[in-house]
């Protein structure tokens, strides 16, 4: 095994950099195919959601303003990402707010209700990443010293 090799670290890098390179999203949509750009968004957030993406998903979203932008943008909210500060944390919420009561007659009302179910859709996704990484590295997120696993001199645990 190299020195410095962190299987959770690797694949971490390699699901979500993969996606983000195979589908390059736009800045601005060319020639104003939006129905592409937000084809190719929602394709990058399906194959790897995090706050990158569904902010990204968002915007691809908001161009038409249609409602789904609403939904991404509580979802970047509601994922934790190590990637995003709190700044971004904080600036999605101001933006869901900002958002939302242009939407909904000056309300925040039901904007609560969007956050909770951002928050169970995007857990379930984060639960399930956790499970297959875990696999790679059993002692990830492990605090307790009494529960680590040590490898074998072989490398089978």
């Amino acid at each position: 095994m190299p020195l410095g090799y962190d299987a959770v670290k690797n694949q971490r890098i390699r699901s979500g950099a993969g996606p983000r390179a195979a589908l390059p999203i736009p800045r601005e949509p060319v020639l104003g195919d939006y129905d592409n750009a937000r084809r190719t968004a929602a394709l990058a957030y399906i194959a790897y959601p995090d706050e990158a993406s569904a902010r990204a998903c968002r915007r691809r979203w908001n161009w038409r303003g249609a409602s789904g932008s609403i939904e991404r943008l509580a979802d970047a909210f509601a994922i934790a990402d190590p990637q995003s500060s709190d700044d971004d944390r904080a600036a999605d919420r101001k933006r869901l707010g900002e958002l939302y009561r242009k939407l909904h007659d000056g309300s925040e009302t039901g904007l609560g209700d969007e956050v909770l179910a951002a928050y169970d859709r995007t857990a379930a996704t984060m639960t399930r990443r956790a499970s297959e990484l875990r696999k790679l590295d059993p002692n990830m997120g492990v605090t307790d010293p009494m529960n680590f696993t040590l490898a074998a001199l072989d490398g089978g645990n």
